[in-house]
């Protein structure tokens, strides 16, 4: 796990769910949820597209970027005001009785002050990345120590599968397809495991747009004519509606 395969592995994860190369630390989105009123609920925010009502990590990202920023000028200041009277109503403990009155795209200066830090300060984007680390690194280190994995690629998927959801799901039906398999290796434990992600991707994943994205993101790291990209050799191809690179010039 070095500096550089660690930042390569966030950028492609950050591709697949952005469909573009670069991050955007100001995003705003809500969750492919039909129906639904637009609350602080379904805010996703961030470079890492961090969920409101998943697992408080936009509380701890807001919380840490307050007490860490520097001082700065009254635009900042201003937003950090707005960011801080609406810490408490996303607080993890509160999402079964988050107040429906709150619309995030009524609440101009929220927007623009999720919008502003996040594109503007350093800080804030240090807090995204540091609570995305915490949260998924941890696990992904452990996961691949367990399994003695050492293939940079390995440690995408892992990566990829816990922040997008049934790792251990998916494993299960990867070590039962290949049980009892001779000259069984970690190249062929990974090309077994992407071939029953992407059959779960095809049958779980609702964002239609992410689903296709990972699943040719994911063809793309296993191509056929040149053999997979074992060591996430860069550029690496994001094959989405607009295909890109991810290249060293994003990490």
């Amino acid at each position: 796990m070095t500096p550089p395969i660690i930042l390569t592995c966030e950028a492609v994860v950050t591709a697949f769910q952005s469909g573009r190369p670069a991050p955007d630390y100001g995003y705003l989105g809500l969750r492919n949820c039909p129906g639904k009123v637009p609350d602080l609920r379904g805010l996703l925010y961030g470079r890492h597209r961090t969920a409101c009502h998943q697992n408080g990590d936009l509380h701890t990202i807001i919380r840490t970027y307050l007490d860490t920023a520097a001082p700065a000028g009254s635009e900042l200041s201003d937003a950090r005001a707005k960011l801080r009277a609406i810490l408490p109503l996303v607080e993890k403990s509160d999402y079964a009785y988050m107040d429906r009155s709150i619309r995030v795209w009524g609440d101009e200066a929220l927007v623009a002050a999720l919008s502003l830090t996040g594109r503007n300060d350093p800080a804030m984007r240090k807090a995204q990345d540091n609570t995305f680390r915490a949260r998924y690194w941890t696990k992904t280190e452990a996961t691949v120590k367990a399994a003695g994995f050492t293939l940079p690629l390995a440690l995408l998927v892992v990566l990829d599968s816990h922040v997008h959801g049934a790792w251990g799901p998916i494993m299960v039906r990867t070590n039962r397809e290949l049980e009892g398999k001779p000259d069984l290796n970690e190249h062929k434990w990974i090309q077994e495991y992407l071939r029953q992600r992407n059959a779960w991707l095809l049958c779980n994943h609702r964002e239609s747009a992410f689903r296709t994205r990972t699943l040719m993101g994911l063809a793309g790291l296993l191509p056929k004519s040149t053999g997979p990209n074992w060591n996430l050799g860069l550029p690496i191809t994001i094959r989405a509606d607009e295909p890109f690179d991810v290249t060293e010039g994003e990490l």
